[in-house]
């Protein structure tokens, strides 16, 4: 019999705004007054407190006696000060990034004591901590962007929270409260989606999920080389790319030039799920692109052999897909299921062969 699971709220609920109120909620409970009315959710209020300041390498030695919390003051998503002596300063994200230079913004606001908090006018920069805490997926890129904002004052950076510092924190929590438990159950249901790619079957590729893509190109993010990914919009509807084994063609090439490879996935559609050799060049226009095209067409071919196929269609652009990856560049095992290691080994084969064309000569 199929097991009937309640609805959850968070569902329903997934804007940035729905989260701080949960984020406010936690930090609330994590007073000891509170801890008479649900011990455990006090409790883990209080782990929640200890995990953001452990981030930076900070801990309360004493128990939480108080904790003011404020939202949205001066923009900033949640504020909390505890104790009266310990000021965490939240930037929450669902799935966004930081924009412009907000981060510095909220700190300069707190530690000159524009905020509604009960504290001083100005307050002692080693008083604040500040963390950017993201329930999506990321990338390496934006949690190095976050981590490298340099603070007015102080030598102390934004620190990352995560989905999996969160579920860290709930997985002690024993009662039965609803909206805590809809909130980890929401939270686990998406890193479940998001490790999936590890059980990935090749007669279901259609119905791979986004989250599930997310969680593939993070894993192969970590074992290439300066890669990244996003979802890159265009015309056609856009995809989900990964790009990395950055070029330097200028030397070997008739015009100034980066080349490197790009997977570029429709998820909704397996046959355009395609790892192409790229160029990009270095501005001249469309003389630059007519050079181009020809040449690194060629050699990359030569170079490749029957393992790479023309594009349908070779056109003009800044950026110029040269190349095609032929057949699955994903390797599955005999009975269907993903063979992560064995991917990696094709995507390594295919930075050789960009190697091996750009050491020819013509």
């Amino acid at each position: 019999m199929t097991e009937i699971r309640p609805p959850n709220i968070f569902v329903h609920a997934q804007k940035e705004l729905s989260q701080d109120a949960m984020i406010c909620y936690l930090l609330e409970w994590a007073a000891s007054k509170y801890r008479a009315l649900d011990a455990s959710l006090s409790d883990t209020g209080r782990r929640l407190v200890q995990a953001l300041l452990g981030k930076h390498g900070a801990s309360l030695s004493e128990e939480v006696k108080t904790v003011e919390v404020r939202k949205q003051d001066h923009r900033i998503d949640v504020l909390a000060c505890i104790n009266g002596s310990h000021i965490l300063l939240i930037e929450d994200k669902t799935g966004g990034k930081q924009r412009g230079d907000q981060l510095r913004r909220y700190y300069n606001a707190v530690r000159d004591g524009k905020t509604g908090l009960k504290t001083p006018r100005s307050t002692d920069p080693d008083r604040i901590f500040t963390i950017f805490l993201k329930t999506g997926n990321y990338t390496r890129t934006d949690r190095a962007s976050v981590e490298n904002t340099e603070l007015d004052g102080t030598s102390r950076r934004y620190r990352f929270f995560d989905r999996g510092d969160l579920l860290e924190v709930l997985s002690g929590y024993q009662g039965d409260d609803r909206i805590t438990t809809d909130y980890r159950d929401y939270l686990q249901e998406r890193e479940d989606r998001t490790q999936s790619y590890r059980t990935w079957q090749r007669s279901d590729r259609e119905n791979w999920s986004w989250e599930s893509w997310e969680g593939f190109y993070r894993h192969l993010e970590e074992r290439l080389p300066n890669a990244g990914w996003g979802y890159v919009p265009n015309q056609s509807g856009g995809f989900l790319g990964l790009w990395w084994h950055w070029l330097d063609l200028t030397e070997n090439g008739p015009a100034p030039a980066d080349g490197f490879l790009q997977v570029e996935a429709k998820l909704w559609n397996p046959t355009s799920q395609h790892l192409c050799f790229k160029v990009g060049a270095r501005g001249g226009g469309r003389e630059a692109q007519v050079s181009l095209k020809p040449a690194w067409h060629q050699r990359l071919m030569d170079a490749g052999g029957a393992e790479l196929q023309r594009p349908r269609r070779l056109g003009l652009g800044n950026t110029m897909t040269l190349a095609i990856w032929s057949g699955d560049w994903i390797s599955f095992r005999s009975d269907g299921s993903v063979d992560l290691d064995a991917t990696i080994r094709h995507l390594r084969h295919a930075e050789s062969l960009w190697d091996a064309a750009v050491r020819s000569r013509q």
